[in-house]
């Protein structure tokens, strides 16, 4: 992940702390999906006043037979361990490649199936040269931001239309992984509270680009956190866009072809229009169900403080996993306070929905 969303995720363990230990223990440990916090107050974890130790001992003639055995022993296992951490590193690199191949294969083909329905789908297929023009070339001064996908570019086509460009990141599997995802899904799915995919580009084993209609006002959390900006947001406007998120969630749960679970629905997932109507966007991770309601899965996603706790403890993902997160959306559009952080109430520190 970027740095500074290392950052700010070690930030809010840190002040997690207060509200997770009570006084007067020794040390605690959290431990979240990408990283562990620990620590201590006994001085023996880490002494500041002694910071060296004295390895000299006396070796008798005994003791060096034992010494040579110990020394040897740790030598051989060391040499195992890392023959063995090489064997699977090379397995992983070898799994990675065959798993980028059959991707790649696998996202040809819904490419193939679009070209045969492009000219009744109104999805586009757009040269890599189209894409270079639109953005000048992905300048830095088109930047919109940067998302675990890959960069998104603000473009303008020769007819006028401006566009938001998602340029997937270089070998990136997951990246890969959520392209299929996007398009399979996405183009298939039109309701005017979901952002609409325009088309995508491939060009040779690396560049695989999505094109979406462009949103002015961006996404919703940089306005609802915005001390200033968010003085714009009248009690109205954010009931039509709470209205506008539930009516989409809606169709993907019930009334599209597909029955669809987003499973990253967030403040930043959340783009607006220029009237400031919201469209639900971002689709890599959302999962397509068929006659079944709930699925258990074994691989968790989404972002800490939306995921529902049955998905997160059991891995249980339904139309009930959105709401949850629609949940927690709709406090943080009416506080105006993001579900990550900590507020104090009553000399402890809570997350939102606790604070709530």
């Amino acid at each position: 992940m970027p740095p500074e969303w290392c950052g700010a995720c070690l930030d809010r363990l840190i002040s997690a702390f207060p509200a997770t230990f009570p006084k007067g223990r020794y040390g605690g440990r959290i431990l979240v999906p990408r990283c562990t916090v620990r620590y201590e107050t006994d001085d023996t974890f880490f002494d500041t006043a002694n910071l060296s130790v004295d390895l000299h001992i006396i070796i008798t003639r005994k003791s060096w037979l034992w010494t040579t055995i110990a020394v040897v022993s740790v030598l051989v296992l060391a040499a195992s361990s890392f023959m063995d951490q090489n064997t699977k590193k090379k397995r992983y690199l070898t799994c990675s490649v065959v798993g980028a191949k059959n991707l790649s294969v696998a996202v040809k083909n819904v490419i193939n199936l679009w070209r045969m329905e492009e000219g009744n789908s109104g999805f586009l297929l757009y040269e890599f040269s189209q894409m270079e023009g639109a953005t000048n070339g992905f300048s830095i001064e088109n930047k919109l931001g940067q998302g675990g996908f890959g960069p998104v570019y603000k473009g303008l086509l020769p007819d006028g239309l401006q566009v938001a460009v998602k340029r997937l990141g270089p070998r990136s599997l997951q990246g890969l992984l959520e392209f299929k995802n996007e398009i399979q899904l996405i183009a298939k799915l039109q309701h005017r509270n979901l952002v609409k995919l325009l088309g995508c580009c491939i060009e040779g084993e690396h560049e695989k680009i999505l094109v979406y209609e462009y949103m002015p006002n961006k996404s919703l959390d940089l306005i609802i956190f915005d001390s200033k900006k968010g003085v714009s947001l009248d009690w109205p406007k954010r009931l039509n866009i709470i209205d506008g998120i539930s009516q989409g969630l809606l169709y993907l749960h019930k009334r599209s072809r597909l029955r669809v679970v987003h499973r990253d629905l967030k403040a930043s997932n959340i783009l607006l229009d220029n009237e400031m109507n919201p469209k639900i966007s971002d689709f890599g991770m959302a999962k397509l169900f068929g006659s079944s309601v709930e699925s258990n899965t074994t691989r968790i996603v989404g972002t800490l403080g939306y995921i529902a706790p049955e998905y997160a403890s059991d891995g249980v993902c339904s139309v009930k996993s959105d709401v949850f997160s629609f949940g927690v959306l709709v406090l943080e559009i009416i506080s105006g306070m993001m579900a990550t952080r900590s507020y104090r109430y009553d000399g402890k520190l809570y997350k939102l929905i606790a604070y709530a």
